[in-house]
């Protein structure tokens, strides 16, 4: 009985070549993917680079209290810029990764 179903059950798409709308729209899926893949990549290289940031400040923080000693306006002043850096680097990070159309 299974052998009885034919192989093109649509007989009228076979040979059929894609109208030039359709070659558009799959030319641009494709080209939407690769975009949101490289988006996609480079944010990931952004929050790495980001936690490594973070560990050497912690490291730097950690090193203050064991092994030199640091003013409280350096350490002011080095968690200020950390933390405006990380932010900073986000916020331009996500505009030009995400433009708004």
């Amino acid at each position: 009985m299974l052998n009885s179903i034919p192989k093109n059950i649509f007989p009228e798409t076979k040979g059929r070549k894609d109208t030039p709308r359709e070659a558009r729209e799959a030319e641009e899926n494709r080209q939407h993917k690769d975009i949101y893949e490289f988006r996609k990549s480079k944010y990931n290289l952004l929050y790495w680079t980001i936690c490594i940031y973070i560990v050497l400040i912690f490291i730097t923080i950690w090193g203050n209290e064991n092994y030199f000693t640091l003013e409280n306006a350096v350490l002011i002043t080095l968690l200020s810029t950390t933390t405006a850096n990380i932010l900073g680097l986000f916020y331009i990070a996500s505009k030009w990764l995400f433009p708004n159309k």
